[in-house]
């Protein structure tokens, strides 16, 4: 698929993110980002969107959790004023902004976080466990005008219960999502899911949960992870091609798991989706969209992505600190901190120039199963 699959999928996200992406903006990315990418220095128009990692907590222990390394963590949290100070540094270019973690509502002040972005009109979404959206919360950040909410349910509530280590999480995350429903108005609302082995089954019982609380979408995310074998093959295309590239520390951090944990899945999945998608339409969305062969590709041994990665040339995050880093796969590679630095000069500083040139021509093994291709 490489090129045209990659388009597809990125016209994927936005069509179901809409409302986080003004239309004048997506189409100055649109004119722009061809000439970015073909281009030889590596640097890059305005970012589109900046996504802050909040923090590193979480309230759930979920067993397939690609942020897993980063939940050992303990970092020393920016505060609600330093991103607000973020917040109006990016007034210049207009970015939308999206919150995770972490759980961003493990923070007490998450609603003072939510109005520092707003405060400045940025289109903001989040990503919730839903545990502690609670309707005194839903309410303060609906009158904030968020656009986007994205809460996870991975199975009906044995199963839920079971993957996040939480006994009664069901019950209380539904409840809270059926709540905020109720009074979403304009802000559009997303039920996501990653897929395992233990909600293969389950896949329609989880869409029409979607169907009965009322959100606007169900989201069914490809399991994101690297066996043992990638993780060495990785380390191998580092040695001989990163060196002492600078700033490039592409050390890779998401979940990793054995081959068993997946087997079965190239057989069944692709089919079980085509099933889905037939059904459902677009209420349902799949990322990243992939075709049947990929599908299948995805969960075999020794799988690689012909796709190129455009996230580094459109979007970066932020950690909990301030640091700006490409991709939350890439925790150490801290390329500035936005609390010090103008995001700006960090966006098109030589490591994030060396980076983007690098993986336009050699896509590293621990990009291939990407959320963003």
């Amino acid at each position: 698929m490489g090129l045209p699959g990659a388009i597809k999928s990125q016209i994927n996200n936005i069509r179901h993110f809409s409302g986080l992406f003004p239309p004048l903006r997506l189409a100055r990315g649109a004119v722009t980002l061809p000439f970015d990418y073909i281009g030889p220095t590596g640097r890059a128009a305005h970012p589109m969107v900046i996504n802050i990692l909040i923090t590193s907590r979480c309230n759930m222990n979920c067993a397939m959790c690609s942020a897993s390394d980063l939940r050992g963590r303990h970092y020393k949290e920016m505060s609600a004023g330093d991103i607000e100070h973020i917040a109006g540094q990016a007034e210049a270019f207009r970015p939308s902004f999206f919150i995770g973690g972490g759980e961003p509502f493990a923070r007490d002040d998450i609603v003072d976080v939510i109005a520092a972005v707003k405060g400045h009109g940025h289109p903001l979404g989040i990503v919730t466990n839903g545990l502690r959206l609670d309707p005194d919360r839903g309410r303060k950040i609906l009158d904030l005008g968020i656009e986007h909410v994205m809460v996870s349910i991975h199975g009906p509530r044995d199963v839920h219960d079971a993957i996040t280590g939480v006994k009664g999480a069901f019950e209380r995350v539904t409840e809270n999502l059926t709540a905020f429903c109720r009074d979403k108005g304009s802000t559009r609302v997303m039920l996501n899911f990653v897929l395992s082995r233990e909600n293969l089954e389950h896949i329609d019982e989880l869409v029409e949960l979607g169907r009965r609380i009322g959100v606007d979408k169900v989201r069914i995310e490809h399991l994101l992870y690297m066996t043992d074998d990638d993780i060495r093959n990785h380390e191998s295309w580092l040695t001989d091609n990163v060196g002492d590239n600078a700033g490039l520390t592409l050390k890779v951090e998401t979940f990793v798991c054995g081959q068993a944990t997946v087997d079965g899945f190239a057989g069944e999945l692709p089919g079980l989706l085509d099933e889905v998608k037939a059904h459902y339409g677009d209420f349902v969305y799949i990322k990243p969209a992939l075709s049947r062969k990929e599908t299948a590709e995805w969960y075999s041994p020794g799988y690689t992505s012909d796709r190129p990665c455009f996230f580094i040339w459109r979007s970066l995050f932020i950690d909990p600190e301030g640091f700006v880093i490409p991709c939350q796969y890439y925790s150490d590679m801290k390329l500035g901190n936005a609390l010090d630095e103008p995001i700006l000069e960090i966006w098109n500083s030589r490591g994030y120039r060396n980076l983007r040139r690098l993986i336009r021509d050699r896509t590293p093994p621990a990009c291939s199963r990407c959320c963003k291709t």
